[in-house]
Formats: C-alpha cells, structure tokens, sequence
C-alpha cells in the first residue's frame, strides 16, 4: 500500500486489485460475520483494517485516470471489435 502512495501511477494496477479483493472479503466475509454477531477480536481487526485500507485507496487513486485509461480503454477495444466484423 505505501508504493501505491509514493509511486500512485506505476501501482494503480496493483492497488486497483487490492481494492476489488478488499471490498470483496468485506462483503463476502466481513458483512456476514458482522451481521450474524459471530465477530471475535481477529475478525473485528481484519474488518476495520480492511475497511481502513478501502478507505485509503480511495482517496489515493487518482479516479480521473483509471477512467481515461482502463475504463474508456475498454469501450474503445469494443468498438474496434465490433468494426471488424463482417
């Protein structure tokens, strides 16, 4: 996480996959443990660490960026898909 933060750039791939497994084990895990009231003290500081990180990473990633280069990157190799068809 501390690269991601001093070289943001270079890290977005690997900060962008730690968010998505992040908010994966807090919605998969965490929610349920949470929701059930099965919360011991090991689970109890996976989720606020996990939620602090979530946190941090969104505010770190520059989102203008991901936009422009991952997200219109996609729409744009579709189109170039779709004007090969026959």
């Amino acid at each position: 996480m501390l690269l991601g933060e001093r070289f943001p750039i270079r890290m977005l791939p690997l900060v962008l996959l730690q968010l998505f497994y992040k908010l994966t084990w807090l919605i998969g895990v965490g929610y349920p443990l949470w929701s059930a009231s099965h919360l011991d003290w090991v689970a109890s500081g996976l989720i606020k660490t996990c939620a602090i990180v979530v946190v941090l990473d969104i505010i770190v990633i520059r989102w203008p960026y991901v936009f422009e280069n991952y997200v219109k990157a996609i729409f744009r190799l579709e189109a170039k898909h779709e004007s090969l068809k026959p």
